[in-house]
This record gives C-alpha cells, sequence and structure tokens, in this order.
C-alpha cells in the first residue's frame, strides 16, 4: 500500500481510495461529465485535472486532505469522487462530492460523506468543515441538509455565487453520538 495508506477508507458499500498520479484518465470521466459538473460551459480541460491530481497528491494528501475515488465495494465500479480541501481564498476546508449519473439516487454521496466528514473530526481533528453548493443543485442540498450543515451566508466559489454552509465538530459529534 502507498504512504498514504491511512487515506484508504471504506464505508458498507463503498471503497474510498486517495487519488494516484496516474487517475487523470478516472478524475477525467467524472470531471468531464457535462451532467456533473453542469455549471461549466466549457468541458474542463485534461491538464487541469492532471494538475488537480497532482495537487491532491503532492500537496493535501500528506495532511491527510485530498479527493478520493468512490468505488462500489461489490463491482469495483466507479462511482465518483469526494474531496476534502482547502476553500479556496480562505483558511477553512470544504467536502465536496461528484458522482457519475448512473450513482445518482443511491445514497452514495451520502455514504461517502459521512465517512469524510467523521475522518476530517476525528481522525484530522478539524474543527468545523465548509461545504459550498449552488442554489439549484437541489441533489447537493440534499445531502448537505442530511449531514447537519448550516447555511452561513454565500460566497463566490469558481465565479459562481454559491451558498455556504459549516458543520462545527462538536454539533457533527453530538449527533453521531444519538444516531449511533
Amino acid at each position: 500500500m502507498s504512504q498514504n495508506s491511512f487515506l484508504h477508507l471504506q464505508t458498507r458499500r463503498l471503497t474510498l481510495r486517495p487519488f494516484a498520479l496516474d487517475d487523470t484518465a478516472l478524475a477525467a470521466r467524472i470531471l468531464r461529465n457535462p451532467r456533473v459538473v453542469f455549471w461549466r460551459k466549457k468541458r474542463m480541460p485534461v491538464n487541469d485535472i492532471r494538475k488537480g491530481v497532482k495537487r491532491s497528491v503532492d500537496k493535501l494528501n500528506p495532511y491527510g486532505l485530498g479527493w478520493w475515488l468512490l468505488f462500489e465495494k461489490d463491482s469495483d465500479e466507479l462511482v465518483g469522487s469526494i474531496m476534502l480541501q482547502p476553500l479556496a481564498n480562505t483558511f477553512h476546508i470544504e467536502i465536496g462530492y461528484h458522482l457519475l449519473p448512473a450513482h445518482w439516487g443511491k445514497g452514495y454521496a451520502t455514504e461517502a460523506a459521512r465517512l469524510i466528514l467523521s475522518f476530517g473530526f476525528q481522525a484530522l481533528g478539524l474543527r468545523h468543515i465548509h461545504a459550498v453548493v449552488l442554489a439549484r443543485n437541489r441533489p447537493s442540498l440534499g445531502v448537505i441538509g442530511k449531514l447537519g450543515f448550516e447555511q452561513k451566508g454565500t460566497l463566490i466559489h469558481a465565479n459562481l455565487v454559491h451558498r455556504n454552509y459549516r458543520l462545527e465538530r462538536n454539533d457533527y459529534l453530538a449527533k453521531k453520538k444519538t444516531t449511533s
């Protein structure tokens, strides 16, 4: 296993593994899909995806952050990706996820996000985690709601107005304790 083996995670139905340097093609399947990144007018250049993969591996993984690929445990089929990374132009950490359309509506985003939140709060000791969501992204708003995030206003992210949500570690751990 890699030097970042502590980043290999599992849920009941999913395997999460951090991006590796040779994962550009897998990441591109997700990030160049116009239904997944519906807010982009043009497809993301493969070179930008390659740079993002390299940033995740080289700059974020050593701190327990970065991007993970999601795979169904039973079939090893690519489901999507999830990330825990610095929110641009802030000192905050954000969670985000992108699922391939074939896997929408199965609860995978919520399942993976719960694991990444637990990892961020318990293993990394983060005090709070942000999520930025476009107002028209109803499925993602549903996931954020299930996870207990509270809206804290709006911000400009990727040149678009997003709703800014935040989840405090103490609130997350208290909720987790009552639902366990």
